[in-house]
């Protein structure tokens, strides 16, 4: 019982502190701006606040999803679905994941089974995919992509793919190899990012997309 809207946002709010989660702020359990909600909207929040997290724990919040409940890529990977409605009538859905097998924008060797479109005006067109390249099950997150242009998510995220299989080269660690590259990773700065959106510049560098992890505020949308 997730109660009232406040009350669900503290358990939100919670439990995504007990997955990992750094930056992310919950508003509402739909995903609309808390001035849409009319007579629900929660007071004290501004009417344009929406939900928002960065690209890099929308991975940490997959990569949950897909360990505890791995029978989610069971629907996620249906190209379309049969609903049956009043009076028996049969009405059928499409996925908007346009990058399953036989859809428009497949990568090759990469066998996409998931996961979420999503779009906002804020946060402009989202999509969080995952599938399996060379026995590995990858995740992948763009988020503000051009709102107007319905393929530009997918064409961000198969770049992504497309550097994974031209610009990454697998490697096996030693333990001790591993130890010494995690005390790496440990001692580098740990300041915190301002917030950010996707689209604006930093000083020196521009991320369009969001298609590089980074632990920076971007926005996601909530439906497709």
């Amino acid at each position: 019982n997730g109660g009232t809207i406040k009350q669900f946002n503290a358990k939100m709010a919670k439990k995504a502190r007990r997955i990992g989660l750094k930056d992310v702020k919950v508003v509402n359990a739909v995903g609309l701006r808390n001035g849409d909600l009319k007579q629900l909207r929660q007071p004290k929040i501004g009417k344009n606040a929406e939900n928002a997290m960065s690209s890099r724990d929308v991975v940490i919040l997959t990569r949950y999803l897909l360990k505890h409940y791995p029978s989610i890529l069971h629907v996620t990977s249906r190209p379309q679905q049969n609903f049956t409605i009043a009076s028996g009538q049969v009405v059928t859905a499409d996925n908007s994941n346009q990058m399953l097998p036989g859809k428009p924008y497949v990568v090759p060797n990469v066998v996409i089974d998931g996961l979420k479109t999503g779009t906002s005006d804020q946060a402009g067109a989202c999509f969080v995919s995952t599938g399996t390249y060379q026995g590995r099950r990858l995740i992948t997150v763009v988020l503000g992509a051009n709102r107007n242009d319905p393929g530009d998510r997918f064409v961000q995220t198969q770049r992504l793919y497309q550097y994974l299989q031209t610009g990454v080269r697998l490697k096996t660690l030693t333990l001790s190899q591993l130890s010494k590259w995690q005390r790496g990773i440990n001692g580098r700065s740990r300041s915190r990012p301002r917030p950010w959106r996707c689209g604006s510049r930093s000083k020196n560098t521009r991320h369009p997309h969001c298609t590089r992890i980074i632990a920076r505020h971007c926005l996601i949308g909530g439906a497709g």
